[in-house]
């Protein structure tokens, strides 16, 4: 990712290139693997906005009690939040009903809600929630979760086709992005690509 300690002027500089979005990971620590994995708050919304220009900030959050978030996230700027699909419960259906929580309540708040699906889920468990007209995005994890730098797995590529397939409008992959993997992940599917390592380490 970038350098925390001149967050604002990277967060410029990625708008300047090009970035049309700026992706925000906020992890409450606890349902990441990583003992790095404890990231910024809310507030740090607002202090990147001034810096994103026309860009969209998405969040995308991983807590054990996500709704708890979204007043303070609207409140600070975010246009997307994205929830992590395995933080919301222990089965598909749980899941299912606590994200349908999750839309009503982000669209009492004003912001968009997401959903991101890890590399080791299948996508299809979310299939309802499209069909409910739920949310407009899925994040993709084509790493596995809270680790910076890791390599593409393309076992994320299926899922990108069948998103697309199903008329998703924001079709996101997340993890290892890099020229030749973004070529790849567009074939495939994806129209928004997040990348930390590659953009900010160029």
């Amino acid at each position: 990712g970038c350098d925390w300690a001149r967050l604002g002027e990277s967060v410029r500089e990625a708008v300047a290139g090009g970035g049309g979005w700026i992706h925000v990971d906020m992890f409450d620590g606890l349902g990441v693997p990583s003992p790095d994995a404890l990231t910024l708050g809310p507030k740090a919304v607002s202090c990147i906005k001034p810096y994103c220009g026309d860009a969209k900030i998405d969040v995308h959050l991983i807590a054990s009690d996500p709704l708890r978030y979204l007043p303070t996230l609207a409140k600070h700027g975010a246009h997307h939040v994205t929830v992590q699909w395995e933080s919301l419960g222990g089965d598909a259906d749980e899941r299912i009903r606590r994200f349908g929580e999750f839309s009503a309540e982000a669209a009492r708040v004003g912001v968009r809600p997401g959903i991101c699906v890890a590399l080791g889920t299948r996508v299809q468990e979310i299939e309802y929630v499209l069909d409910q007209g739920q949310t407009s995005l899925v994040n993709v994890l084509s790493v596995d979760m809270g680790f910076g730098g890791q390599a593409f797995q393309e076992s994320a590529l299926p899922k990108l086709a069948w998103l697309r397939s199903k008329g998703v409008e924001h079709v996101q992959v997340d993890g290892g992005i890099n020229a030749e993997t973004a070529k790849t992940a567009v074939a495939n599917g994806a129209n928004v690509l997040v990348s930390g390592s590659f953009v900010f380490g160029h």
